[in-house]
């Protein structure tokens, strides 16, 4: 249970970074991974845009320090746990949907479709990148339907990685690349 809760942790820290090019010095697990069309329309006045509202603005206020100046993307910290659920069975899976305000799978169809508006949105520029960085460690066993949700809904990359400094070097490397430079 321990490895599981960091192994999540450590991809939840990852995904709050910001696919896009390869990882110098990282296995890349998407080999094979291709994105599925998925049906992504959803009410944006539906319980799901509720959950997502809610969520956002308890993140907000429970993150703003009495008199300093917070910046926080919740649908950043959203999209990372979301990608984090889609690892997770059981009580942790529960937890987390109770957390949410919605179902892994109500909630993954709403992010998709709202990632999805923003970049189809027209007269702007705006570079979404996500990806999941695990430590490269054999008792912890990646599921294709793990990757293949991540891949559908959220475009993401995953990679596992020594976790040391040439690491550090290749999350900053594969951000720059998806980021053009920025």
């Amino acid at each position: 249970m321990k490895k599981r809760i960091s192994a999540l942790l450590l991809a939840l820290a990852a995904a709050l970074l910001s696919g896009c090019g390869g990882a110098e010095g990282a296995a890349d697990l998407m080999r094979g991974v291709q994105p599925k069309a998925v049906s992504v329309h959803v009410d944006p006045t539906g319980p799901e845009a509720a959950a997502a509202a809610e969520f956002s603005v308890e993140l907000l206020q429970n993150s703003a320090a009495s008199g300093e100046n917070t910046l926080l993307s919740p649908v950043s910290v959203l999209c990372a746990l979301a990608m984090t659920a889609n690892g997770a069975r059981g009580g942790t899976l529960a937890q987390m949907e109770e957390v949410f305000g919605a179902s892994l799978p109500e909630l993954n169809r709403f992010l998709g479709a709202y990632l999805g508006g923003l970049l189809s949105a027209k007269n702007t520029q705006l570079r979404l990148a996500n990806s999941i960085w695990l430590r490269d460690d054999d008792t912890l066993k990646v599921e294709r339907s793990f990757l293949q949700s991540n891949a559908d809904y959220y475009g993401a990359a995953a990679y596992r990685a020594p976790f040391d400094g040439g690491t550090l070097k290749a999350v900053n490397g594969w951000v720059r690349d998806c980021t053009d430079g920025q």
